[in-house]
């Protein structure tokens, strides 16, 4: 994954985590599709006994998982959340501040 793109995930870590759901959707289903998570990621997610322990635990896995990991997670987001999926990628795709994305870029 691109440093911006895990720079956006970070920075808006908790909105994201409070807006998606990776246990009650096909969000998982479609990222093991993409070669993005395994089959042990998905019954790791499924054990997770809230919600927002497993969008954490997702958000924090997706930037090791290779360059495609953040386009294909937006891709699974519009199937899977499309009701929100806007709103998600308008918080996800807010303007950077390169500044604070050098900073933290270090």
């Amino acid at each position: 994954m691109e440093k911006i793109h895990e720079f956006r995930l970070h920075k808006n870590f908790a909105e994201i985590c409070d807006r998606i759901d990776c246990k009650g959707t096909s969000l998982p289903a479609l990222l093991l599709q993409e070669n993005v998570l395994t089959a042990k990621d998905v019954e790791c997610l499924s054990s997770f006994q809230t919600v927002y322990d497993a969008n954490k635990w997702l958000l924090l896995t997706l930037p090791r998982r290779g360059k495609r990991a953040y386009s294909a997670f937006i891709t699974a987001l519009e199937a899977s959340h499309n009701e929100i999926h806007d709103l998600i990628i308008k918080i996800i795709e807010t303007f950077i501040d390169h500044k604070e994305f050098a900073e933290w870029t270090g």
